[in-house]
C-alpha cells in the first residue's frame, strides 16, 4: 500500500495512520465506507470500486463533490486562487471555524468555485 499526498490538508487528518488502518481492511470487500471522510487519507490509500464517503462538515463534501463531478474546475480554480494569493504576499492560508478548529484553505476556494459554477 501507497501513502500518496493528501488532497486536502484536514484537521485531524488520518494520513499518519491510513496505511495501518488500510492494512486492517478485508483482501476482498464490496463496499468501502467512510463515515468520516476528512481529507480521504484512508479511502485515498484503499482505492476501493466503489465506495460510500460522509462527513459532518457540508462544505467539506461539497468540495469532493465538486472534485468527483468537475476535477479541471477545482484545479483551475484553485491554482488561480493560489496564485492570486502568493502575489500577495500569502504562503499560508488557515480559515479555522468560531472555535478556532483549522479548515483550511478550501472554504475560500470552494466560495470561487460556487460563483463560477
Amino acid at each position: 500500500m501507497k501513502r500518496l499526498p493528501p488532497l486536502i490538508k484536514w484537521s485531524g487528518s488520518k494520513q499518519s495512520q491510513a496505511i495501518f488502518i488500510a492494512s486492517c481492511a478485508p483482501n476482498n470487500f464490496n463496499t468501502y465506507y467512510e463515515p468520516f471522510l476528512g481529507g480521504g487519507a484512508v479511502v485515498g490509500i484503499l482505492q476501493p470500486r466503489k465506495a460510500v464517503c460522509s462527513d459532518i462538515n457540508n462544505p467539506l463534501i461539497a468540495l469532493w463533490k465538486l472534485i468527483k463531478e468537475k476535477p479541471g474546475l477545482v484545479v483551475k480554480n484553485y491554482g488561480e486562487n493560489w496564485n492570486e494569493l502568493q502575489k500577495e504576499g500569502y504562503k499560508l492560508v488557515i480559515i479555522t471555524n468560531q472555535s478556532g478548529i483549522s479548515r483550511g484553505y478550501f472554504i475560500t476556494a470552494l466560495a470561487s468555485l460556487k460563483q463560477n459554477t
